[in-house]
């Protein structure tokens, strides 16, 4: 093996080719232990580490059984999970025995662990990126000694390690936090709506309409078929996400301006109006923003505004509600296809206090939603920069 090459990303100081080493040879791949049912126990001396352990699974079985050294993990190993949900991982627990669908890897004198972390972890996308997404991915043992890849040396290998080690560390931190602003804002949710909570000063009793007695327009968009243009962007309930309207210009249809002007005879959205995805993802909001970019919506999203006895940041916060967000689904499910009707808009029951607490109602809640979506954006950021990091910092 002696071909050499260099990634399009080093850190300064490195210039020094690449070599192209099998990974067999730097890295020995161990088997887990396979185990028999009956083996696996309610209690025991060691817990038995599974691959469901990594993602989603909380439950554990135990082993009784003394082993030798090699099938045992401690803090700080690296392990690789080959079987359906693949990759590797740094294990933080204590002893365990890992199971057959989990290799121990033990590195040479060639390969730093956080470099070998971080490079397994750009094989694994790579992987990924060959896949439709529907094909369950198993890696073999064979395989996985054969690839060839490239080595920088010690020094560069530490320095890529840390560094990408170090980005991960960030965007869980940023996942975190995110996690706890959507969990805030479901507390924040439940004890308005309830009326647990109230701003000072509002004491009276909230009123309850049906949504037709609090609008002036409920409308779904275009049942149109329409010639495809370069004038305006035709979206969807899947453009209806987060609370935003998302475009992605690369891949959503555009379409003649005849046809705009067209759907504009019909209805011609204004800022502030409350769109809701009524087919496939139910319950979506966003409130629309005039930008200067031509959109329309087809008919599975629904365009309301409200009158002047609801304002439409309290509007977008009660179709945010738990109460709210349950009629729709139970009128979803009534339906002969996943979807809400306009008529069904009209019956929701939406409760309402007055004009002024709704408006302090709303901003509390929107200055939620935009602190929710500016770390959103910076957590989406940051998995962007990763991923391009591991696109050109190997070879």
């Amino acid at each position: 093996m002696n071909d050499k090459k260099q990634p399009k990303i080093r850190f300064k100081g490195f210039a020094d080719d690449w070599e192209q080493r099998k990974l067999g040879d730097i890295i020995t791949f161990l088997n887990g232990r396979a185990y028999k049912q009956s083996e696996l126990l309610d209690k025991g001396k060691y817990p038995v580490l599974r691959v469901g352990n990594f993602y989603t699974n909380d439950s554990w079985y135990y082993s009784n059984l003394e082993l030798p050294d090699k099938n045992y993990a401690n803090r700080g190993d690296l392990l690789y999970t080959w079987s359906a949900t693949f990759g590797p991982h740094i294990w933080n627990g204590g002893k365990v025995i890992y199971h057959y669908h989990i290799w121990k890897l033990i590195l040479s004198s060639k390969i730093s662990k956080y470099f070998a972390l971080t490079l397994l972890n750009a094989d694994k996308e790579q992987l990924l990126s060959n896949t439709n997404g529907s094909t369950m991915i198993h890696v073999t043992k064979y395989e996985m000694e054969s690839k060839v890849i490239g080595v920088p040396n010690l020094s560069e290998q530490e320095s890529i390690g840390k560094f990408l080690v170090a980005t991960d560390r960030l965007i869980a931190a940023n996942q975190h936090k995110l996690d706890e602003l959507k969990q805030l804002k479901k507390l924040l949710m439940q004890k308005i709506f309830s009326q647990e909570w109230r701003f000072k000063g509002f004491t009276d009793p909230w009123e309850q309409r049906k949504l037709k007695e609090l609008t002036t327009l409920i409308k779904d968009g275009t049942h149109g078929t329409h010639e495809d243009g370069n004038d305006a962007f035709l979206l969807s309930a899947k453009n209806i996400k987060n609370g935003q309207v998302w475009i992605d210009p690369s891949s959503d249809r555009k379409i003649s301006n005849n046809d705009y002007q067209s759907i504009l005879k019909n209805y011609k959205m204004q800022k502030g109006d409350l769109l809701v995805s009524i087919v496939g993802t139910i319950g979506q909001t966003a409130l629309f923003q005039e930008s200067g970019v031509k959109v329309a919506f087809q008919r599975s999203v629904a365009i309301i505004r409200g009158n002047e006895k609801v304002k439409q940041d309290f509007l977008k916060a009660t179709f945010d509600s738990s109460n709210v967000q349950k009629q729709l689904k139970r009128f979803s499910t009534m339906s002969a296809q996943a979807g809400v009707y306009l008529g069904d808009l009209n019956k929701l029951n939406i409760p309402y206090p007055s004009v002024n607490e709704q408006e302090k109602i709303g901003e509390i809640v929107n200055n939620t939603n935009m602190l929710i979506a500016a770390n959103q954006q910076k957590l989406t950021q940051l998995k962007q920069l990763k991923k391009y990091l591991m696109q050109n910092m190997f070879v």
